[in-house]
């Protein structure tokens, strides 16, 4: 036999038949293994962003306590009723910032922003500048969660005042309270906070809550508060 014969003896391969089996058995696969992964990545998502809210919410208590002064943690964007925390992109308008004369607010990331924590700017004098008034803020904690993620908030009980969250204001005590609407009234104490956090991408998944009591402590629970019938944390996704 020649060289020539023995090479192509030797070379082997698959037939068109073949390779349209393995085509048509690893679309079945895929079709069957989708659903399981994107519900998977949605748990992720709602995973991530509940600690992440978690860990934003414990970082600015603890900053107000180093400062000694009141720290803030405001969501970026909100709709009108002042309830979600992670506004899509699509539906985003104008970013949320305590002092439209704060120059260092030009730090936020505000293109996929959905919540930060602001902090006191330098004194002026003698005398400790509120950051509704400072231009010269700090902006240590910004987050930024994807659009599928979407989060609710309200007070326990959901008949509470005020209902809407604004924002969290951290004392250097460790009380959590509503952010005023106005600089003429005053921060409301809250008895507990109730932030739902759910995703788009999966139909009615169990989600996780955050919890934040009157003092700063915080607590997460996979899926909806059993404990408390308030309209946010109690609802489902």
């Amino acid at each position: 036999m020649s060289s020539r014969g023995a090479l192509r003896s030797s070379v082997l391969g698959f037939t068109l038949v073949e390779l349209l089996v393995a085509i048509v058995i690893f679309a079945i696969i895929a079709t069957i293994a989708a659903p399981s992964i994107t519900t998977a990545l949605a748990n992720r998502r709602m995973k991530n962003a509940a600690y992440e809210l978690k860990s934003s919410i414990v970082q600015a208590r603890a900053l107000a306590a180093t400062y000694n002064r009141n720290v803030e943690m405001w969501p970026a964007y909100q709709n009108s009723s002042n309830t979600t925390w992670n506004v899509p992109a699509a539906s985003r308008t104008t970013l949320n910032i305590p002092n439209s004369g704060d120059v260092s607010r030009t730090s936020l990331s505000d293109a996929k922003l959905s919540w930060y924590v602001v902090a006191p700017g330098a004194a002026t004098g003698t005398s400790a500048v509120a950051i509704a008034d400072s231009t010269t803020n700090l902006y240590p904690i910004q987050v930024s969660l994807p659009d599928q993620t979407s989060i609710k908030v309200g007070t326990i009980p959901s008949t509470a005042s005020p209902t809407a969250i604004t924002g969290l204001r951290f004392s250097p005590l460790g009380y959590v309270g509503n952010i005023p609407t106005t600089s003429t009234t005053l921060s409301t104490t809250l008895t507990q906070v109730s932030f739902r956090v759910c995703d788009s991408a999966v139909s009615q998944p169990a989600g996780y809550t955050v919890l934040v009591s009157a003092f700063g402590a915080v607590r997460v629970i996979a899926g909806a508060n059993p404990d408390v019938a308030d309209t946010v944390g109690h609802s489902s996704c």
